[in-house]
């Protein structure tokens, strides 16, 4: 098989092949044999920086592994360790409800109420009753028209 290369004067490129002793024509855009050639280049620079990634990350192993004799170093300064699960119960754990998860129940609800009351009293406060409050502690200064200013707690001029 013999293989030539034409260029022409439009932007294209004719290679030309004999098979059989024939000659068959093939006619490509320069613009792709550019961008076929840079998507190649692109591809073997991604490759080497993935092998140099794995042949760097080999190296860390490899040296930390060396430093096992206990003592910290600046390299690796040898933080103790936490544990952030939750503390294991020394009770064991029953069949069925005991006296102690029942008077936790109790207190709870008990706690729940007392809030619930607390809030019911702060809704009877004037501040959030009385509409000349605006939402705000205490009621807002009434100007003259003149010299309103833009409240940013509750978006009206006073």
């Amino acid at each position: 098989m013999h293989i030539g290369l034409i260029f022409n004067l439009d932007g294209h490129m004719v290679f030309l092949s004999m098979k059989d002793n024939n000659w068959i024509c093939f006619r490509v855009n320069i613009f792709v044999l550019y961008l076929m050639r840079t998507i190649l280049i692109l591809l073997l620079v991604v490759a080497c920086f993935a092998v140099e990634a794995q042949s760097r990350k080999q190296k860390k192993g490899t040296t930390a592994k060396v430093q096992e004799n206990g003592m910290p170093t600046s390299v690796e300064p040898n933080y103790p360790q936490k544990q952030y699960a939750p503390k294991k119960s020394s009770r064991k754990k029953g069949a069925g409800p005991t006296y102690e998860s029942e008077q936790e129940y109790y207190q709870r609800m008990a706690q729940l109420n007392k809030t619930k009351r607390k809030n019911e009293r702060m809704l009877e406060t004037p501040q959030y009753i009385d509409p000349t409050y605006f939402g705000h502690k205490r009621p807002p200064k009434k100007r003259p028209p003149g010299k309103m200013k833009y409240c940013k707690e509750c978006g009206l001029r006073h």
